[in-house]
């Protein structure tokens, strides 16, 4: 996979704690196929489990209904806390791009989520769409369940590029609720057999209220915020929200997931998991998890898998998560995005994009501009599906 220019005028988030053929999923290929989704003719044991309901989570959009807004709000215990929830003008816009099939997906939740917080979040499937549907119509639902039942009074959250110390005070629920709906979508995905069972998802899940911005994610998709800088909209810069988990040795996120997957006692090389996998953290993958075992054997005969154990699982789907102050004044948009975008611009050139568009059209909207990135990705021709969101943060308490 072709990584789009390194981003160095674009602040990244807080110390992390602790050629294609058509219609293939990038992020899990390898030459000649292996276990599970790479090699379909590989029979394995499935997943255990038991299917969840296909009603257990809500959606508040749907990806084939743009800009019909389902009003069901979650039902999670009492709160501590009353909370008001921000009313944010945004737009999602989406493309197959080359593949033959559409493998992301998103979801936004204007209200019902609990502490009064706007979620939104985009999701990048692989080995099949099974996961990050199931993504779609669940983890809204979780993650407002354990953020619910946070009752220690909200921190004071940190400034960017830093950042809350340790992920800020819903680090711990959100970190909960992304590995209980993985073990949920493991059993959903193992009952619908061959070759969902194998699929997997990235996740990039964005909160946002009028005090903070929290961002918790897995995988490669990406959140930037832009933010205007001194007295003035004329200049714009851009946070990354979120590291792009990947096992690569030339950044420092990278390194940290290679000496992680190291101490799983499993191995990285060209850039994947085992040889398979592009990306370190994921929704899914059970292969890599409670089937790690059998990948193993698979895989006894490479030269790096005789001195592995795998004792513990080298693809994770624990996110990290990243808090930081808003700055209603300055901040302008939120543009979560699938690697189908990011592949063809980078953070900075994205945040350039955006002023330039809106200096053309000051009254420009979130689908829009989301609409008109997915085009450029497109334009710049992305091998992979696109999905975008955008989240118009600009201040219009005088025009309400």
């Amino acid at each position: 996979m072709a990584d789009a220019p390194e981003d160095e005028d674009v602040p990244q988030m807080g110390d992390i704690n602790k050629p294609q053929q058509k219609g293939t999923s990038q992020k899990q290929t390898i030459a000649g196929g292996v276990a599970g989704a790479n090699n379909a003719g590989k029979k394995k044991p499935m997943p255990g489990g038991v299917l969840p309901s296909k009603n257990s989570g809500k959606e508040s959009k749907d990806n084939g209904m743009l800009g019909m807004l389902t009003k069901a709000a979650s039902k999670g215990p009492a709160k501590t806390f009353s909370f008001t929830t921000p009313k944010y003008d945004w737009g999602v816009a989406e493309a197959e791009g080359p593949r033959e099939y559409m493998e992301d997906a998103w979801t936004v939740k204007e209200s019902g989520f609990a502490n009064g917080f706007f979620f939104a979040s985009v999701m990048d499937g692989h080995g099949g769409s099974a996961s990050s549907a199931y993504l779609r119509n669940s983890l809204s639902d979780s993650l407002s369940q354990y953020v619910g039942q946070v009752s220690s009074k909200p921190s004071v959250p940190g400034e960017v590029p830093d950042g809350t110390p340790d992920g800020g005070y819903l680090q711990s629920a959100l970190d909960k609720g992304f590995t209980a709906t993985d073990e949920k979508l493991i059993n959903h995905v193992a009952a619908l057999g061959e070759p969902e069972c194998w699929s997997g998802s990235t996740c990039t899940s964005v909160l946002i209220n009028q005090e903070r911005i929290v961002c918790a994610n897995v995988g490669d998709s990406r959140a930037l915020l832009v933010r205007a800088q001194g007295k003035n909209t004329v200049n714009s810069k851009g946070y990354e929200l979120s590291a792009d988990h990947r096992p690569v040795g030339s950044n420092k996120v990278g390194r940290q997931e290679l000496d992680r997957i190291v101490r799983a006692g499993a191995w990285s090389v060209g850039g994947r998991v085992c040889g398979i996998l592009a990306v370190s953290r994921a929704f899914g993958d059970y292969e890599f998890k409670g089937g790690r075992f059998d990948l193993l054997e698979d895989l006894s005969e490479e030269p790096l898998a005789k001195k592995a154990t795998m004792n513990t699982p080298p693809v994770v789907a624990n996110p990290n998560v990243f808090e930081c102050a808003r700055d209603v004044e300055k901040d302008e948009w939120l543009v979560i995005a699938s690697d189908g975008l990011w592949d063809t611009v980078n953070s900075q050139q994205c945040v350039s994009f955006i002023k330039q568009e809106t200096k053309k059209n000051t009254e420009i909207d979130g689908k829009t501009l989301a609409d008109l990135l997915v085009k450029r990705a497109l334009r710049f021709r992305t091998q992979d599906n696109v999905a975008v969101v955008c989240v118009d943060l600009r201040d219009k308490t005088s025009t309400d």
